[in-house]
């Protein structure tokens, strides 16, 4: 799949989960009622499109939060960070280039617009001859570092583990549900697939992840702020601001946390508690996961993996 395909597949994923970044537009729109924003949008000329503008903001912010959650989140090793930290940063360099070309910035605009297009070919030729002549030119001019081997351990997460204030909760809830699934990866979308499937996504689970994905979007922007104003000398918001970024950063991981070690603990009472549930053996390195005989997901095994 082209990085096209994959970057508008993201964008509609994000679209279909609407309370994440939807509240955060909101959030936004309502800010246009602060008289120094709409005063300064009123003095660029901006104010027809005030409301465009905000929505734009939201949706720049939400994504920079969605490459700030992959970055620092602990997850899975699953060898797609990198590709996930890219449709991100994409998603978030196309609503930069609009926002620019709305509020007249013509050559900037024009310069992130030319830069996303030109992305797409480069990554899409990742696999084609040229690229592994310059990538292996590369690795030949490079002075290789030490081979390691990638093991499927429970501890193999990226991330930082020290921000989850109950990581070890977490990593237990996940272990166990891991065990009972019999897989090391894609535990956490098997384990939302059941739930939704058993009709036991409920609120108490939704909504942490929602209002993750609502205060992660303020970290960057809360830290901005308290810089713009320490540079404009207002020094006690200024610090209140600077110090708010660090505990709003700690308060998104909390809440995330909080909801994947709820799902997981449902997870195992479904798989322990639900006849509908079943798991045939591996086929050809994949492990079917299924619910009233239907396939809901699967997940590709390694077969000298030990349960």
């Amino acid at each position: 799949m082209g990085l096209f395909d994959l970057v508008f597949d993201e964008l509609s994923k994000e679209i279909k989960e609407a309370p994440g970044w939807l509240s955060l537009v909101i959030m936004c729109n309502f800010l246009l009622f602060v008289s120094v924003i709409s005063e300064e949008l009123e003095h660029r000329g901006m104010s027809k499109e005030e409301t465009t503008i905000a929505t734009l903001v939201a949706m720049a912010l939400f994504f920079l939060g969605d490459a700030l959650d992959t970055f620092v989140f602990p997850r899975e090793r699953d060898g797609k960070r990198g590709e996930k930290l890219l449709k991100s940063s994409m998603l978030l360099l196309g609503s930069f280039a609009v926002f620019l070309f709305l509020v007249g910035h013509w050559l900037w605009a024009a310069g992130l617009t030319l830069l996303w297009i030109l992305i797409i070919p480069i990554y899409d030729t990742r696999e084609r001859p040229l690229w592994s002549v310059f990538r292996g030119s590369i690795e030949t001019a490079i002075p290789r570092r030490k081979a390691t081997v990638l093991k499927e351990s429970d501890d193999d997460v990226t991330g930082f583990k020290w921000l989850v204030l109950q990581y070890d909760d977490l990593a237990k809830s996940k272990n166990t549900v891991s065990g009972k699934l019999r897989i090391r990866r894609g535990t956490y979308n098997v384990s939302k697939t059941l739930a939704q499937r058993a009709e036991r996504y409920t609120m108490s689970i939704w909504f942490p992840n929602e209002a993750a994905k609502f205060i992660r979007s303020a970290v960057f922007p809360t830290l901005a702020a308290g810089l713009w104003l320490l540079v404009d000398i207002r020094r006690w918001p200024a610090a209140l601001l600077i110090l708010a970024s660090p505990a709003l950063l700690l308060f998104y991981c909390w809440l995330k946390g909080l909801h994947m070690r709820k799902l997981y603990d449902l997870a195992i009472e479904i798989i322990e508690t639900n006849a509908a549930y079943s798991s045939p053996e591996p086929c050809h390195g994949v492990r079917l996961f299924l619910w009233s005989g239907d396939v809901v997901s699967y997940v590709s095994v390694s077969p000298q993996a030990k349960y």
